[in-house]
């Protein structure tokens, strides 16, 4: 079955593809630009629908850094595909890069908290505190 009759198939049943599979699909690098972006931006409105005004508001940040790493990322691969293959041209690029890298680790940092706010959220109230080794230091000066 080739990839183009095998995507329809999956359209038509309703099954949603993920990039993965666009990619194992083939489709241009055009279209999978176009699906990296609309996917952060998806992200972006998922964000800015959460309850918690914490919450959207870190989620719309990290969309923000992943767009930028996105667009940086493009222009590191331009460069590169411009750049002769010799290891002392590409020393050229490293600033580019590290920054790049800075952005991804801010964005996985940004990911990591929003993981844990999503678990405290889901964690029910009622738990209650856990014993003191001894008496606080307000109840000693009541004594």
């Amino acid at each position: 079955m080739d990839a183009n009759k095998q995507a329809s198939d999956q359209q038509s049943k309703g099954v949603e593809q993920t990039a993965a599979e666009q990619v194992v699909r083939g489709d241009s690098p055009e279209g999978i630009k176009d699906d990296r972006e609309q996917r952060i931006l998806d992200y972006l409105e998922c964000s800015l629908r959460q309850p918690g005004a914490l919450q959207a508001t870190i989620g719309a940040v990290n969309s923000d850094l992943m767009l930028i790493g996105y667009r940086l990322h493009q222009a590191v691969q331009t460069a590169m595909n411009a750049t002769p293959a010799a290891l002392n041209e590409y020393s050229k690029l490293m600033p580019a890069v590290e920054s790049l890298l800075k952005v991804y680790r801010q964005v996985d940092r940004f990911s990591q908290l929003e993981v844990r706010l999503t678990k405290a959220a889901q964690t029910p109230a009622n738990i209650p505190e856990p014993e003191l080794a001894g008496p606080t230091r307000s109840e000693e000066m009541a004594d």
